[in-house]
Parts: C-alpha cells; sequence; structure tokens
C-alpha cells in the first residue's frame, strides 16, 4: 500500500448493519540498528553491506554520512518532481570507486560464479574489493591489473557469508 493510502476496514457496530471506516495507514521502515519506525521519520536509505537499511536523523548524525559523503547513502528525496539522480552530487572518490568497480567486473566478466560487491578506500592510497563466490578463485591477475590501472594498491576481500545468501547475491532468485 502506498504511503498516505487509506485502508478501508469494516465494522459491525450494534444494529448489525457494516459501516466502512476509513484510516490512514503508514508505511513502516527497518532502521540500520533493526528498529521499525515509520516513514516520516526516515531521512535516507544506507546501502553499505554491513548495514543495510534506513535512516532517521539521530543515526545519520550518529554514523557521519553527509560529513564523511558515504557514497552508500542515499538522502530521501522529499519532492517528487526532483530526479533520482540528482539527490546527491559525485564526489571525486565515488567516481574513483566506481572506475575501480567498473574495470574489476569486467576483468571478470566471463566468470559466472563471482560476484563483486563493492570497493572501499581503506587507507590513503589502498583500495579493497569486496567480492562473493562459492568456490576458490585466484585474484591476482585483477588485482595486478587494478594497480597497474589506477596507480593504487588494491586488495581482494572475500565475503563470508552463508551458503543461501551467497547463492541468492551470485545468481540472484533461482
Amino acid at each position: 500500500m502506498k504511503a498516505g493510502a487509506f485502508m478501508l476496514v469494516q465494522g459491525f457496530p450494534q444494529d448489525g448493519k457494516p459501516s466502512i471506516i476509513v484510516e490512514k495507514k503508514k508505511r513502516r521502515r527497518m532502521t540500520i540498528d533493526t528498529v521499525v519506525t515509520d516513514d516520516t521519520h526516515c531521512v535516507g536509505y544506507c546501502l553499505c553491506i554491513d548495514h543495510e537499511g534506513y535512516l532517521t536523523k539521530k543515526l545519520m548524525s550518529k554514523h557521519g554520512c553527509m560529513v564523511k559523503k558515504c557514497p552508500n547513502f542515499y538522502k530521501k528525496i522529499k519532492n517528487p518532481n526532483t530526479k533520482i539522480g540528482t539527490a546527491r552530487p559525485d564526489t571525486g572518490e565515488a567516481e574513483k570507486q566506481r572506475q575501480i568497480l567498473e574495470h574489476i567486473q569486467t576483468y571478470v566478466k566471463d566468470n559466472e560464479d563471482i560476484k563483486i560487491v563493492k570497493a572501499k578506500r581503506t587507507g590513503a592510497s589502498e583500495w579493497t574489493v569486496y567480492y562473493a563466490t562459492l568456490c576458490q578463485i585466484d585474484m591476482s591477475d585483477a588485482q595486478k591489473s587494478a594497480e597497474e590501472q589506477f596507480d593504487t594498491a588494491v586488495r581482494f576481500e572475500k565475503l563470508n557469508y552463508s551458503f543461501d545468501k551467497l547463492v541468492k547475491l551470485i545468481y540472484g532468485d533461482i
């Protein structure tokens, strides 16, 4: 049901004839700290794989999303006429992250058993690329290629998820 939509409830008063009561239903959202709140308190959404979910104003200031210019944070668009791409300007770091992800994804595109999940700056001149796979894959060639291309240290880290979550992440819903 859309936000601001109405829910029809049928009630039976004492005379036995049904009547319709209209009540407004609010959307409920789960925040990154697993608290359920209504949509009016949410100011954004975080796509970080460690804590994906909605953020309230308090959580946003606690995590410093706007100060860090987090590439995983998307601010809630208040004006419905605003285009999705204009919600937040792209930073130089976000552009570099996109370039690294594209380079690695083109490097492993022939391998169906791997999913590149994200790239994250882990030092002044170091990036960590997180990937998911069900088997052992040697990523040293991809690492050398990325380091030569971007003149920065790149390391790969395999995500340790359950078998079911890995299958869903790599292959989607089968």
